[in-house]
């Protein structure tokens, strides 16, 4: 009884997929036409649009550099500056360095994220006064 579900199983597992085959070739065709020209893998300024990034850790200046070369499309990367909810210093330090490779910044402060009361440690807060 058991090798007869099983097979009964497989049966029905093979017939499904024969059944959804065109859908996912479909689907394919649709999410591979969707990430080209000017999708995800190359978006680019259209109008009055001005597409940034932001990413919680500093990459490093070569990283920045190379993300800023003239084919790109970003103009803006989100500047991080360290607070209690964000504590990774990383970006301190560098608006200076960035705007001389041109790039502008969106400046982002983390503030509390729960109202349970005060943080669990403290944070040396650092300035960049450049």
């Amino acid at each position: 009884m058991t090798l007869q579900r099983m097979k009964q199983t497989r049966e029905r597992t093979a017939r499904l997929q024969g059944e959804l085959a065109p859908m996912m070739r479909a689907l394919l065709v649709l999410f591979v036409t969707a990430c080209t020209e000017r999708g995800i893998t190359n978006p680019g300024p259209t109008g009055n649009t001005h597409p940034g990034f932001d990413t919680s850790f500093y990459p490093g200046d070569a990283t920045m550099s190379a993300w800023r070369q003239p084919a790109s499309p970003y103009e803006w990367v989100g500047y991080y500056l360290q607070a209690p909810c964000h504590r990774d210093a990383s970006w301190m330090g560098k608006r200076s360095t960035l705007t001389a490779m041109g790039w502008g910044l969106a400046v982002l402060f983390v503030g509390q994220q729960t109202f349970d009361g005060v943080p669990d440690s403290d944070v040396t807060v650092a300035f960049d006064r450049a």
